[in-house]
């Protein structure tokens, strides 16, 4: 007896079949939502797989805060560690454009980051805790080609001593701040004094006008004040 699928010109697909390529279509969109910084997606299937989707490789090898650090920007990069990537995520690389890894080498987050010269990822990455580590099949740290870059490695300590009181202050109510002391009662000032009225200019005609009446009027005191002179009367002389 013919199934339904062979009925309707198609084969049928098994349960396994269908969650496969669901699994196979959720794959290929996390690793394109991690480059297009969708940030919702990102949390929607590492949602529907827990443990598993932040482990997921893609098709060069590359883990999620792999591809962050390549293809991404530095709130992604938070996102997916909050999330619960580990910022010392290891990837096994064998790529033809690193010239030095010429054979499967293991290479941590950090590594990239101080290899692709992207300050901010490095900051985010010591942030968060990740450690500057050694190859596994090398004698020597990978280090930047900036020199600004290298000088984060060297505060490293303090950069992750930063953000995580950063953290710790960050969901705290600020505190409240002391009420300033009252301010003393201030006096009134004095009631200002009654300006004085301001003299009408002097016309200068008019002040010679009052000059003369005043030197006329003192030339007729001294006159009135002058005693008058009168012929004086001649002795009287009694006869003998």
């Amino acid at each position: 007896m013919l199934g339904l699928g062979k009925i309707f010109g198609r084969s049928a697909r098994s349960p396994a079949d269908q969650r496969r390529l669901q699994w196979e279509e959720d794959h290929r969109a996390f690793f394109k939502a991690i480059r297009k910084d969708d940030l919702e997606k990102i949390t929607e299937i590492v949602g529907k797989y827990p443990g598993e989707a932040l482990n997921w490789q893609d098709n060069k090898k590359k883990k999620c805060v792999h591809t962050a650090i390549r293809d991404s920007n530095v709130e992604t990069l938070h996102h997916l560690i909050d999330l619960g990537a580990d910022p010392n995520q290891v990837c096994v690389y064998q790529d033809p454009t690193y010239s030095m890894i010429d054979s499967p080498v293991n290479v941590y987050a950090l590594n990239i980051a101080l290899y692709c010269n992207k300050g901010d990822m490095v900051y985010a990455l010591l942030e968060r805790g990740a450690q500057a580590q050694r190859y596994s099949s090398y004698d020597f740290e990978f280090k930047s080609k900036r020199g600004d870059i290298n000088d984060m490695l060297k505060r490293a300590d303090k950069i992750r001593a930063n953000y995580l009181k950063h953290k710790e202050t960050e969901g705290k109510p600020p505190e409240p701040k002391p009420e300033p002391p009252p301010k003393p009662a201030q006096k009134k000032p004095a009631p200002a004094a009654p300006a004085k009225p301001e003299k009408p200019p002097v016309d200068p005609l008019e002040f010679e006008r009052l000059k003369g009446q005043l030197t006329q009027a003192l030339q007729r005191i001294e006159e009135l004040e002058r005693p008058s002179v009168t012929k004086l009367d001649k002795p009287k002389f009694q006869q003998p």
